[in-house]
């Protein structure tokens, strides 16, 4: 034992939803580190779920495909019925992974769709949309010494103020934080 915390993933009865990629990620004060390694069960395709994503304009995004299944000859990527990647900003690698770098709302905001295909033909899809913010600034209405309304415009970082949690709490009590 020696002051060691082990971790255990314990998959009984497994399925074909459970492979795919699986990270362990051990932080301390000294440090992080993380190691992924990948579950192949054989049979068909199979894509889990994606959520859907919100992404900053000008900011990169890389979406992962989480396929099981085994083997798996291809993984694409689909947009509007084209095939990815369309232009010098997106990649599709062969882990199935994609990234669109500086993101850009007319370009790049849609419904993307995820398509694994093994070698008998047989082929799963799954989708997901992306929405990209643009960047504007916001404007602020105040007023001064209620003399006079003044419009001024702020373009900074956002902040969170820390917050807690009471050492108290019991089943069945409520609280409210402020972020």
């Amino acid at each position: 034992y020696n002051g060691d915390v082990v971790s255990f993933v314990n998959i009984s009865n497994i399925r074909l939803e459970d492979g795919g990629l699986y990270n362990c990620e051990a932080i301390n004060d000294a440090g992080n580190v993380s190691h992924s390694e990948t579950i192949a069960v054989i049979g068909a395709p199979f894509i889990k779920v994606m959520k859907n994503i919100t992404v900053l304009a000008g900011h990169t995004m890389l979406i992962r495909c989480p396929v099981s299944g085994y083997p798996i000859s291809k993984i694409s990527w689909s947009r509007g019925g084209r095939q990815l990647p369309i232009n010098e900003r997106t990649k599709v690698f062969e882990n199935g992974s994609l990234i669109i770098i500086d993101a850009n709302r007319e370009l790049d905001e849609g419904n993307y769709i995820c398509t694994a295909i093994n070698e008998k033909g047989e082929k799963a899809t799954r989708n997901l949309h992306i929405q990209v913010l643009s960047k504007h600034k916001q404007c602020f209405n105040r007023t001064f010494f209620s003399f006079f309304p003044v419009s001024f415009t702020l373009e900074e970082k956002p902040v969170i103020s820390a917050f807690s949690f009471p050492q108290s709490l019991t089943e069945g009590m409520q609280m409210m934080i402020t972020c």
